[in-house]
């Protein structure tokens, strides 16, 4: 009777310690500013319901993060830099991530969470680079070339799914969330919910949001891309506002962290073909220099937000410099799961900050970012750079500045102060040697061609490399047929054949009469890695825009 006692006591101690692991929401936007909020004092925007979140919340006033995309992403899934994870870019295969990375739902999955991905991913879109291949149990992706925002296909735990016209994809990415929350809600069950918008990150192309949203700032002087930029930020702080009323009537909010940023800092203008001039208008950032793309503060700092209600203090300020590094391991330890010490996490939890225990961070912390576009970033290596410090900042190597006196970075002290300046120039050279060591030692991530985990491949514009195509791995040799779509006559002459090129071999079809696809039957394709590339020949017609493909003609392509 004792044992019995003894293993219904353990197994409710069990069930118990199940019960009260913490759920996690993690809400990314795209290009939302430091300046892109109410409480930073912007004169036109207004976003009462972050507000509302960032005076609940504990406060990160120097939160860094690279200035663009796809290397913030990796970072924040994996705790590492991003040169460690493979990616260097946004766009042409470099946004793929090793697969062998380990992510946040990876780490909580070995804790019984239940875990999801809704919106941009944004580091590989084929199998075994997808967030439902990297630990996400749903996954809800977006295509990012398409042109409208609005009845979307979209790829649902791998499936493509139509959305009617008058479905638009902000709603849609945090009805999913809502419903997922809400089911592990009443499972009782702790989750992960990793809520990354694709606003306000503008389109040159297709309608935003509604129209009510954007026509509240017409009455202000200023651009139409900034209007248009606030009216999706007004959108995302309407839904975040819902998010938050849905955790509390499921009454799981002092048991729910939720983390709220952006990837980086805000894209100063945009061109369109909707008959509106090329703009450039760098909005409103709170007196911060630069802006998305650049080493400034306006480029890489943006707010970090973390509450939970009732333990973490509301309205408490952090000044000490944080990254989204740091994000991976501080879920890790509010969720008490341990890190994968085969692959070191370059974070560090800033749990102690929040707990007010700051003698556990590091006297000095830094924040060392570099990026180049393309394939040249290692020869481009001392081109935008920087180092930060909580006082100093350091850029390309001749412009140091002094934070607390000069936080707009306007008076480079770089000749009074070379000793400094070399210093940290130093730090920066000996960083980049380590975090890029495996460039030319190991193979770009490839899309998966024939595996059992997705049958039909859809190969993008964001994963191929000019010259070369996308990289590719094929399971095993077999015949496959290939469907390029979206073909536009009108760019092309009567002349013109679409080619695939693959494992030196080239297929051809002639491009006129072939209707909005063409397709390749019957393709003999060897097991293993290679390049697959798709090219025009014959007479091209005048570039339009860039999401016609580089005049090729394409916008997806799809692989069985």
């Amino acid at each position: 009777m004792r044992a019995f006692y003894i293993l219904f006591f353990l197994v409710t101690v069990s069930v118990l310690n199940a019960q009260v692991k913490p759920n996690i929401i993690l809400i990314l936007t795209d290009d939302q500013g430091y300046g892109d909020f109410g409480f930073t004092g912007n004169p036109f925007l207004e976003t009462p319901n972050i507000d509302k979140l960032k005076a609940e919340s504990v406060s990160f006033n120097n939160y860094f993060t690279p200035s663009i995309c796809a290397p913030t992403r990796a970072g924040i899934m994996t705790g590492r830099f991003h040169y460690r994870t493979g990616v260097t870019d946004t766009y042409q295969s470099r946004v793929n991530m090793f697969p062998e990375e380990v992510t946040i739902a990876e780490y909580l999955k070995t804790a019984n969470y239940a875990t999801g991905s809704f919106g941009k991913w944004h580091l590989g879109y084929n199998f075994p680079l997808r967030a439902m291949d990297q630990g996400f149990d749903e996954d809800l992706m977006w295509e990012e070339m398409q042109d409208v925002r609005v009845g979307p296909e979209i790829m649902e735990n791998g499936k493509e799914v139509k959305y009617p016209k008058q479905a638009f994809l902000t709603d849609i990415i945090f009805d999913k969330a809502s419903e997922f929350i809400t089911a592990k809600a009443k499972e009782k069950k702790p989750f992960f919910a990793y809520i990354a918008t694709y606003l306000p990150h503008t389109h040159p192309n297709g309608k935003q949001v509604p129209d009510e949203y954007v026509k509240k700032y017409n009455h202000h002087d200023i651009s139409w891309h900034t209007k248009d930029v606030y009216g999706m930020i007004s959108k995302v702080d309407e839904r975040i506002g819902k998010l938050i009323d849905k955790i509390e009537k499921l009454g799981i909010a002092r048991n729910t962290v939720i983390i709220f940023t952006s990837d980086n800092g805000p894209q100063p203008g945009s061109s369109g073909n909707q008959g509106r001039s090329q703009v450039f208008e760098p909005r409103y950032n709170a007196g911060l220099r630069g802006f998305k793309n650049q080493m400034y503060d306006g480029g890489i700092k943006v707010p970090l937000l973390v509450r939970l209600k009732g333990k973490f203090e509301a309205g408490k300020q952090v000044n000490r410099l944080v990254t989204n590094l740091d994000i991976l391991p501080t879920i890790l330890e509010i969720s008490n799961v341990k890190s994968n010490q085969q692959k070191p996490l370059d974070g560090i939890s800033f749990l102690p900050l929040i707990d007010s225990y700051p003698e556990k961070w590091p006297n000095e912390r830094k924040f060392i970012y570099h990026f180049s576009r393309g394939e040249h970033f290692i020869d481009n290596k001392y081109k935008n750079y920087c180092i930060r410090t909580e006082r100093h900042k350091m850029v390309n190597g001749n412009q140091l500045y002094d934070l607390y006196s000069d936080p707009s970075e306007k008076n480079n002290i770089a000749k009074e102060n070379k000793i400094l300046l070399n210093e940290m120039n130093n730090q920066f050279g000996a960083w980049f040697d380590d975090v890029t060591s495996w460039y030319g030692n190991v193979d770009r991530p490839a899309n998966g061609i024939g595996y059992p985990e997705q049958k039909i491949t859809t190969l993008y514009y964001f994963e191929k490399i000019p010259n070369l195509g996308w990289p590719i791995d094929i399971a095993k040799t077999k015949t496959y047929s290939v469907f390029v779509e979206d073909i536009n006559h009108n760019l092309f002459g009567d002349d013109s054949y679409l080619c695939i090129s693959i494992n030196n071999k080239i297929y051809q079809e002639k491009i006129l009469g072939s209707g909005k696809a063409i397709e390749f039957k019957n393709l003999e394709l060897n097991k293993g890695r290679c390049y697959f590339n798709v090219f025009i020949s014959g007479t091209k017609r005048k570039k339009e825009w860039r999401y016609q493909m580089e005049d090729e003609g394409y916008r997806k392509i799809i692989i069985y």
